[in-house]
């Protein structure tokens, strides 16, 4: 019985507060997933395309895939990408 007292007690504590507070660990994916998505926003992407579209380095590159935001052509062949890449035939 005293297991029920103690989380009634317990819950009638937590009903007075404005805010439950709770500890959430969350996994490396997730954190990944939340940066990625907060990062993707049209006046970031802007920013990063303007710097992009200025840069002096990296021209060859920026000759292969002048726009920042997008997916990379992905083969499943990481050898035969950077190959072909290199060529220029993945030219978007």
């Amino acid at each position: 019985m005293r297991g029920i007292e103690r989380a009634d007690r317990l819950a009638k504590t937590a009903l007075k507060k404005g805010n439950v507070e709770m500890q959430v660990s969350i996994s490396k994916a997730e954190v990944k997933s939340v940066i990625w998505e907060k990062t993707q926003t049209n006046k970031n992407n802007e920013i990063c395309q303007g710097r992009w579209d200025q840069e002096g380095k990296g021209r060859h590159l920026y000759q292969i895939q002048k726009s920042v935001k997008g997916s990379r052509i992905d083969s499943g062949h990481r050898r035969e990408d950077i190959v072909l890449g290199h060529c220029g035939l993945y030219k978007t």
